[in-house]
Parts: C-alpha cells; sequence; structure tokens
C-alpha cells in the first residue's frame, strides 16, 4: 500500500480488513507517497528492484490517491511488470487520468473508489444551511463511496448514513454537544 501521512486511519483499517480476510499474505505500507505519482513511482520501483531479487513480486498495490496509483502504473511499465494481469493497482478519487486508464483496460491499474463530488457538495450545503438556522448536526457524516471499474461503476448507492450514534454533534452556535439523539442528522 502506498500512503500519505494525512489519513493514517484508511491505510490502517484497509490493513486490518485485508488480514482478516487473507491470513497468510505479507502486507507492506509505504506512508512516504505523499500523493504524489513521482514519489510513488519511486516506492513502486525500489520494491521491484528489492523483491526481483526474491523472485516475489506484488500482486495487488493499493494507492491512497490516484496520482499515486498512477505513479506506481509509471513504475510497473518501466519495469514492463503488470500489463499481464500479474499485479493489479487500485486508487482513490476517481480522477480523470485514472478513468481512462481503467477504460483501456492495457494497464494495471483496474479500479478506483471514488466519493460523488456533486453528493459531497450537497450534503455540505445542507450541514451549513442546518447550522445557520440553528439546528444541532453531526460533525461527521459518512458519504458511501463507489467503486470505479472499467467502464462502469460498482456499488454506486446515493445516500449520506451517520458514521454510527457515537459521532458528536455541533450546535447552533459551534459548541460541542456529545452524541446525537437518535433520528438527528
Amino acid at each position: 500500500m502506498i500512503a500519505g501521512k494525512w489519513y493514517t486511519g484508511r491505510q490502517l483499517e484497509f490493513i486490518k480488513k485485508l488480514r482478516s480476510c487473507f491470513e497468510n499474505a505479507e502486507f507492506l505500507v509505504d506512508e512516504s507517497g505523499e500523493y504524489s505519482r513521482a514519489r510513488a513511482r519511486v516506492i513502486v520501483c525500489r520494491n521491484i528492484q528489492d523483491k526481483s531479487q526474491e523472485k516475489v513480486m506484488p500482486h495487488y498495490i493499493f494507492c491512497t490517491n490516484d496520482e499515486m496509483a498512477l505513479g506506481a502504473v509509471d513504475a510497473l511499465r518501466t519495469a514492463d511488470i503488470g500489463n499481464d494481469g500479474s499485479v493489479v493497482v487500485v486508487g482513490v478519487d476517481g480522477t480523470p487520468e485514472a478513468r481512462a486508464l481503467i477504460d483501456s483496460q492495457t494497464t494495471p491499474l483496474r479500479a478506483t473508489v471514488v466519493q460523488d463530488s456533486c453528493e459531497i457538495a450537497e450534503v455540505a450545503v445542507d450541514r451549513l444551511v442546518r447550522m445557520n438556522r440553528g439546528d444541532v448536526v453531526r460533525t461527521r457524516t459518512y458519504l458511501e463511496p463507489y467503486v470505479y471499474k472499467s467502464n462502469h461503476l460498482i456499488t454506486s448507492p446515493r445516500r449520506a448514513v451517520a458514521i454510527n450514534d457515537l459521532d458528536e454533534t455541533i450546535g447552533p452556535s459551534g459548541e460541542r454537544m456529545g452524541p446525537p439523539r437518535h433520528g438527528s442528522a
């Protein structure tokens, strides 16, 4: 996994879930990707060189943004690895370049995890309007992501749900009010 240090929770949860599904797999997390295509390319090149001596190549590379996924693809292309389906790269964001590569079906980039930017804007404006009216709103709202994979979307729910009932809420003046009451949004 290639990641940055801004969202360590994302990669920790991802690895935790993978370990529960694949107990005997080896996982490598490199948080020095800095959300940069160039940094990811260097990380993958370095790991390919290290692994080629052991004859064990990665099967999957998950990057916590599409720029890093594109850097991973650049490194795999340079090493002439992965276009045969032996390595799968997945990113996050759904950038136009990533979607175009996925649609081409000619690279290791196979999917990207996306959140609908229009839905993000709608929910953000809704929460701001509610706060301006003096309503109590949650400080965290979870928007269901979807996976973009070669010319079609996989699982694309259109709803915002609270992460859980333990999230804090913010009052009309910005004060923290503890867990929300059931039924509040």
